[in-house]
């Protein structure tokens, strides 16, 4: 039988206890928990989250089910700027 252990730190460095610890298998943070993160956080692969609330994001692809906003403040995306629009109709 395998018993579970819980370890209450105030924070966590790594073993010269001058940078932050490496993650080699991954983390998992429950529904209900929070990951504060002071810095930057860089990605390699996919990563998957129901709720991410950032200042700026750099990324070459955003891929998401829903954005909310207005969108005001997104930069170089391939939109068409204002310009006049012509209606034509045809009634045979």
């Amino acid at each position: 039988m395998i018993e579970k252990s819980q370890l209450k730190v105030d924070s966590i460095v790594d073993v010269y206890g001058i940078s932050s610890p490496e993650l080699p298998y991954s983390a998992v943070i429950p529904p209900e928990g929070t990951l504060n993160v002071n810095g930057n956080i860089n990605v390699v692969g996919v990563s998957t989250m129901a709720d991410l609330r950032v200042d700026s994001v750099v990324s070459q692809s955003i891929v998401a089910t829903a954005f909310v906003g207005d969108g005001s403040g997104l930069t170089g995306l391939p939109i068409v700027n204002d310009s006049k629009v012509v209606g034509l109709s045809l009634i045979f």
